[in-house]
């Protein structure tokens, strides 16, 4: 079949188009390869005269039109020459360089490893973190990047604010003397006597009346008071009731010691439960451990009904007052501690000591010979006795004493914070600890950065 002259004609043009196009691609590759070599030539001449930054220009340059011929390491040379000869002015534009070669040639460790050693010269902590570890999962066997991640991961500062006396409180705040204050350092509730802090950041306080009934300008020359749960400022209830101490409102309700020594639980209208204890602890989803009037621990449910009947001698509450934590509590009889399931309230395992410190993860426990170790939920040894004592983990970390000095492991058993200190908490949900170094000294702080 004969092809018609129109269609010769287009076939023509097609080839002849498709010969034009590859020839322009291949002269504007060419172009490029011209202009790439061009400002190479350029920014080599210019590095070996010290004129750093027209150097880099040209070595950018050459990046555009060439980059897959670039000799990065090159241009890192010159870069280092021109960050020393600045003097650091450069630095910030020498790490976005060191950024870029990473991702051009991710096979090289070294830029992610310059690039490191800048941010812990300047201290950009979080950053370094973050960079060691992104560095370890791509390089798995460099000990510089693995080293770094894992040194990192428990940087901390010291800050700048100190107490004479401290109680943590819930969400990162402090009691300090008769204030509360946020992690921040600013006031929440003060008054002649405040609780912690709990949920929602309620505080119970007492506030000192003049002979009117309204607040006293002179709460120390003041003789009458009355006792409010404070959020945010604002008086959401009334306790009527003298009372001595309170402990930390959650649950909708707040432990609080009567003028008569005992213990009983109040929300914002009125006493909730009718029973009074010798003492009662923090509710923690829906239950709480308190001690009856003979002594005997157990457990209560928030209608004040025993869910756990008191026949245990102790139930180690932790520095909130809560009774349990991941699931279990440790409770005591016959001057022995076991773990107890908080579903079944059953006893797990065989795990037995005489010494305790709060439910955890990480539960601490003191050995037949005097020495502190660490348990799991089940009782399983995780960390085998060998501290002079201990407190149970928390947030990572878990505070530890050998000799009269305390510092803190985390979970591998390596040493965080060096056995400097008179006084040591654990990690509360600030990612701060609070730390007094010698007896009688003030207290402060020490925040984790990357934790």
């Amino acid at each position: 079949m004969k092809l018609k002259s129109t269609h010769i004609i287009i076939i023509i043009a097609l080839i002849a188009l498709g010969v034009l196009s590859w020839r322009g691609a291949i002269m504007v590759k060419v172009h490029d390869y011209q202009n790439f070599t061009s400002h190479l030539k350029e920014a080599r001449k210019f590095a070996e005269k010290d004129l750093y930054k027209k150097a880099i220009q040209n070595y950018d340059q050459a990046f555009k039109t060439g980059g897959a011929n670039l000799d990065w390491q090159e241009e890192d040379s010159v870069y280092r020459k021109y960050v020393e000869f600045t003097h650091g002015a450069v630095e910030s534009d020498y790490i976005n360089f060191l950024k870029k070669a990473q991702e051009a040639q991710p096979k090289h460790y070294s830029y992610s490893k310059e690039n490191l050693k800048i941010l812990l010269a300047r201290e950009d902590l979080p950053e370094a973190y973050r960079l060691a570890g992104e560095a370890q999962e791509n390089f798995p066997k460099n000990k510089f990047f693995a080293k770094n991640t894992d040194s990192l991961k428990y940087a901390y500062t010291s800050d700048y604010r100190s107490y004479k006396e401290i109680e943590p409180g819930f969400n990162g705040t402090y009691k300090v003397g008769n204030a509360v204050v946020s992690s921040g350092g600013d006031t929440i509730a003060r008054g002649q006597y405040v609780s912690p802090a709990g949920e929602k950041n309620r505080v119970v306080v007492k506030k000192a009346l003049d002979d009117s009934g309204d607040l006293a300008q002179d709460p120390e020359a003041s003789s009458q008071a009355e006792t409010f749960i404070v959020e945010n400022g604002e008086d959401i209830g009334r306790i009527d009731n003298d009372i001595k101490s309170a402990g930390f409102y959650s649950g909708g309700v707040v432990a609080v010691q009567k003028d008569n020594g005992n213990y009983a639980y109040f929300d914002t209208e009125k006493q909730a439960i009718a029973d009074e204890y010798k003492f009662s602890s923090t509710f923690t989803l829906g239950f709480a451990a308190v001690q009856n009037l003979d002594g005997k621990w157990g457990i209560i449910n928030q209608f004040g009904k025993y869910s756990v009947k008191p026949t245990f001698d102790d139930i180690k509450l932790d520095e909130f007052d809560k009774y349990s934590s991941d699931s279990v509590y440790l409770a005591k009889t016959n001057d022995v501690y076991h773990i107890y399931s908080t579903d079944k309230n059953q006893q797990v395992g065989k795990f037995a000591a005489n010494r305790v410190d709060a439910p955890s993860y990480l539960i601490a426990y003191m050995d037949n010979k005097g020495k502190w170790g660490f348990v799991d939920t089940t009782g399983k040894v995780v960390i085998k006795p060998q501290y002079d004592e201990a407190k149970s983990f928390e947030g990572g970390l878990a505070p530890v004493k050998k000799g009269d000095k305390w510092g803190a492991i985390s979970q591998d058993n390596k040493l965080r914070i060096p056995y400097n200190y008179n006084y040591l908490t654990g990690i509360g949900a600030n990612k701060q600890v609070i730390f007094q170094e010698k007896e009688d000294g003030d207290y402060q702080f020490l925040r984790f950065i990357n934790l």
